[in-house]
This record gives structure tokens, sequence and C-alpha cells, in this order.
């Protein structure tokens, strides 16, 4: 059992970590309460039907008198009536200050049972059993507890410091990938703010195996902060790294973005606003970016500016006319500027970076929610290609999968990538490598693009470009289907087709220059000579006889280059194509940006 002592001005308590200690809750809890006392249970429905019997249990084992308050999962429940319904329901059942409260669950069970605690009887006692990730790194320690009103998330709050704290690990196995990431969120900010070792270590994604280091690690950080800064205008305010933003996130998006998400995506904002102000180090935004996507978090808030900015204003820390905002300096260091509310606006544009989602609607929430967008099929599969040929990893965010996808990854490892897929939704990109293609020897690669027509319009250019040659076979209509027109854009640039068919040899070379693409020219192929030809030493011009509309799916395409540092210049249906480009990868991002 790890045990941390929690030793504040105004409260001296303990918190404990140890797996399956959710069976030993009642004789834990006889350190602070004498069998016979009258405890409420806080949960929602969902932390109810999973953990409720195994508490109750274990309480009433060790001769206490368990009673339970259930109200329904969610944020909307984090509501004064259910305050209301807590309180009266603690007074039927004539509870004292002798008794006691359990917060059990996640951070709606603590700020209800946290704010209940705080203001019966002019203040009882109150244990917290967090039983997720976020939960035990961020409402266990600082006693904090938040009500959302109609004109505010978190508007009404008090501070009142548990006794005891429970936490065993084993709870999270229940969580979902999206859930446990959102505890992460919280985690980095800890890293950021004080602990460069913790912050290196999360921004690697490998610490689940020893998740309860982590949440020691957390709360001894914030333990001592707290306990440094007894009147929390100090370092303690460090603390709200990314939450100014966050909270506005919260309130816009009517909390379809949860707090993790909104964490993280505010610890960005604030990054880059400060590096546009001059508070933050420029390596910072890219560190923290990366971290966060590794840890399957979103980084870019897709929400309308002017409305974030219009919420900030009415944060909590305002005074007068102006509101206090923490921006990270460097890893392990943290800073509180005191901005007035006249400059957000700015602020929030400088920290919102990608123009294409400034002024996205509200409605557009169900779409975006959580970031779960599954991109265009044909986007995802350049992406992939991209990241294959950049100079380094790059790790990004998708939901969904398909087969065309996995017959691309497949094309992909055999030309010499490695493709990690950690979970369903991460995936890590190492690109192909002289080393990798001599462990292949003297044998060609041979990939099999089965039905997968994007893969074989894209793979062909790209590889031709890199001077790769290959065997290519295809399967079912794409086999069937002729390609007249890669051999006929190809081959008078140098490429070499042996066959004119399934399966056919490439070798030879590829040049740049013009390219006059006929009417019956298929899209795939324009976005696979799009991602070739800024690799080629030559300038190359692409010219659309058809005009421009019937492409515009190439948009798609030159985001995805943009993406990975590479540009290139369209006049109506004129692309102008700088030769001598490299594939620079963004580290990590999110799929969903490109949508």
């Amino acid at each position: 059992m790890r045990k941390i002592e929690i030793n504040l001005s105004t409260r001296k308590y303990y918190f404990y970590i140890e797996s399956g200690s959710l069976d030993r809750v009642g004789e834990t809890l006889m350190e602070v309460a004498d069998p016979g006392t009258r405890v409420m249970v806080v949960a929602d429905d969902t932390v109810d039907s999973l953990y409720g019997n195994r508490v109750a249990g274990s309480l009433s084992r060790a001769g206490f008198n368990s009673l339970s308050y259930i109200f329904p999962a969610g944020e909307a429940s984090k509501n004064l009536a259910n305050v209301n319904g807590l309180l009266e329901k603690m007074a039927e059942n004539l509870m004292t200050r002798d008794d006691l409260i359990i917060a059990l669950g996640g951070g709606v069970s603590m700020d209800l049972a946290g704010f209940a605690a705080s203001v019966y009887c002019g203040g009882i006692d109150h244990v917290r059993i967090p039983t997720t990730f976020l939960a035990a790194v961020d409402c266990c320690v600082n006693g904090r507890s938040c009500i959302n009103l109609e004109g505010g998330g978190n508007a009404a709050w008090t501070q009142h410091h548990p006794v005891l704290v429970i936490c065993d690990p084993e709870s999270f196995g229940t969580l979902e990938p999206e859930y446990y990431a959102e505890g992460t969120a919280e985690a980095i900010k800890y890293g950021l703010v004080g602990d460069k070792r913790m912050f290196a270590r999360l921004s690697k994604a490998t610490f689940q195996n020893s998740v309860a280091d982590i949440i020691e690690d957390c709360a001894r950080l914030e333990a001592r902060i707290l306990e440094e800064d007894g009147d929390g205008l100090g370092r303690s305010q460090y603390l709200d790294l990314g939450h100014t933003f966050a909270r506005a996130i919260e309130e816009v998006s009517q909390h379809k973005i949860r707090h993790g998400s909104a964490v993280a995506m505010g610890m960005m904002m604030a990054a880059k606003a400060g590096a546009s102000m001059g508070f933050t180090s420029s390596d910072m935004v890219p560190k923290i970016n990366e971290a966060l996507i590794r840890n399957g978090l979103p980084t870019k808030c897709k929400l309308p500016e002017e409305e974030i900015a219009a919420r900030m204003r009415y944060d909590r820390t305002r005074k007068g006319d102006m509101i206090d905002i923490v921006f990270p300096v460097k890893i392990g260091k943290c800073e509180v500027h005191r901005i007035h509310t006249d400059n957000l606006p700015k602020i929030v544009q400088d920290a919102m970076e990608n123009e294409l989602y400034k002024n996205m609607s509200i409605g557009d929430m169900e779409r975006l929610e959580e970031g779960k967008v599954f991109t265009d099929e044909d986007v995802v599969q350049q992406v992939l290609v991209a990241a294959a040929v950049a100079d380094r990893k790059t790790v990004f965010r998708m939901s969904g999968g398909s087969e065309n996808i996995n017959t691309l990854t497949d094309c992909l490892k055999e030309l010499g990538a490695g493709i990690e897929i950690r979970n369903e939704n991460m995936w890590q990109i190492a690109p192909i490598t002289e080393e990798k293609i001599r462990e292949k020897g003297d044998f060609l690669p041979i990939i099999n693009c089965g039905n997968n027509d994007t893969a074989f319009r894209i793979l062909v250019p790209v590889m031709a470009a890199m001077n790769r040659e290959m065997f290519v076979s295809g399967t079912g209509d794409l086999a069937r289907t002729p390609f007249e027109d890669v051999i006929g854009v190809m081959e008078p640039k140098g490429s070499v087709f042996r066959f004119d068919h399934f399966p056919f040899e490439l070798s030879g070379s590829f040049t740049g220059g013009r390219f006059e693409l006929p009417a019956d020219t298929s899209r795939k192929l324009l976005s696979g000579l799009l991602m070739a030809l800024p690799m080629l030493k030559e300038n190359s011009e692409i010219v659309l006889e058809d005009g421009y509309e019937h492409y515009d799916a190439a948009d798609d395409t030159l985001r995805v280059l943009e993406e990975f540092g590479i540009r290139i210049q369209r006049s109506g249906n004129i692309f102008i194509i700088k030769g001598g480009q490299k594939y620079i990868s963004p580290a990590g991002f999110d799929l969903s940006d490109l949508a």
C-alpha cells in the first residue's frame, strides 16, 4: 500500500493507493470514524452498479451504518438540485456532524459530496474514493468542490478537504481508452507545472502499467504546492494551467467536450497564446502537442473564438476588469499573468491556430464531439503515406478503420515503414528508412494493393519519386481496371512499367516538369502526383485540362501536405509545385483536424 501524507495548514490526512482497496473500505475507514457511524455513499448510477455493493458490503462488515444517494451519471447532475436532494436525504436520516459522506466515482461525485459535506451542519467529514484516473489525479487533494449554475459552470464552489482518500487503481480497468486519457491531461498538467521527469514519462505514453506511480507523483506534487501556499495566491495558481480556456470550452460546447479533453485543448491554447505574447518558449508548443496526441487527447479547439473569449470574461479568476491566466514558460515552470478582459479576443485568436475551424458553429459539435471524427478514407490513406515518407515518427488520432486502410498499412510495412496501433484510436508511423530497405536484401518488395485503388494510385507515384523499385499486384475490381492513365503520365517522365496489367514491376526514374492531365484522369492519381512531385529535384506544374471543379477533393490533399510542411500553390486549374521539398512530421496531431 502507498501511503501519502497530505499535511495542509487546515488539515492533515492520508491518501492511500492500493489495488483491491475497494473491498477494504470499511476497514480503512476505522482510522477516521467509529463503527456505528452513519456513512452516506454518493455515487452515480453507473458507478453504483459497478462498485456500490462492494463498498456497502465492506462498510457493513466493519460495523458502519451504510446509506446511499444515487444520481444519474453525467455532468448535468452537478447542480444545486442534486446538492439539495443529498442534503435532504442526510437530514431525513438524522445524520449529525459525527457522521460522514463518501464520494465514490468520478469528478461529479466528488463535487456533490464535497459541496454537501462543506455546508451540512456547518461542515462534516467526507472521504473520497476515485474510480476514474481523472478523479484520482484531479479531485482528491485540493479539497475544492464545484457546482454548475445556469449562469456559469463551477460558479458555486467551496474548499473543504477530505479526511481520507482511498484509491483502487483496479477500478480504472472498466474505463474506455478515451476516458482514461481524460486523467492523463491533468497528469500532463502536473508535469508542466513542476515535474520534468513526469512530463517526459507521460510524453512517451508508456505509463499505463505503472499508473499508481503517476497518481502518487501527482498527489505529492499538488500537496507540496498547497503546503507551501496556504493563501492560494502563489504556486497553487499554476494548477489552473489550461483551465481558464478549458472552462470556457466546456461552457460553449454545452459540456459535450469533457473536462480532460477541454484541459488538453486549454493547455495548447495557453502555450500558443503564451508563445505569441513572449511568455512561453517557442519549443514548448510542439512538445505539449506531441505529448497530448500520444496520449489520445485533442489539441485544437474548434469552437467559435468570439464565444470562447466572451465566456472567459466571466471566469472565476476575474478581479474587476482583469483575469488571471496561467502560461507555461518551459517544462516544469509556469507563470500567472493578469490580463485585461478587453485583450481576450486577441489572446484567443492567437491561441486558435487553425483558421479552418475558427468560426465553426456550436451545432457542428455533434459531428466533432470528443474529437471522434472519422475523416474521409482517402484522406486517412494520404496521411499514412505522408507519415511513411516523413523525417521522423508521426503519431495521430483517428477513430475507426477499414479494409482499405488495413491493405495500405500492409503495403507500407512491406516497403519498410513501421506502424504501431496502440489502440483503435492511436497510430504511430515510423518512416521508411534505407536501413529498412536493406533489411529486405536483394529482393524487390512485393506490395499487394488488394482492391484499393487509392493505395495504388498514390503509392506508385510516391515510390517512383523515391526511386523505389517494386512489384505491384492487385485483386478484385482493381486487378481488372486498366491503368493507362498512370502509365501515360509517368512513362514520359522516366518510369518503367513492366507489363500494363497486374502484377507488374515498377522501375526506372521519375522526373518533374509539366504535366497536362486530360479530363478522364483519376482524382486519386492527381492526389498521388501532388504527393510525389514535391519530393523531386525539379520544379513541376500540373495543368488540369478539364478545369478544377471536378477535382475539388484535391483540397483535402493540399491540407494533408500542409500538415507535413509541403507547400503547393494553386491558381485556377494549375498547380505550381516547387521541387526539393521534404515531408516534415508534425510529430502528433488529431486526424479530425483534416475533416
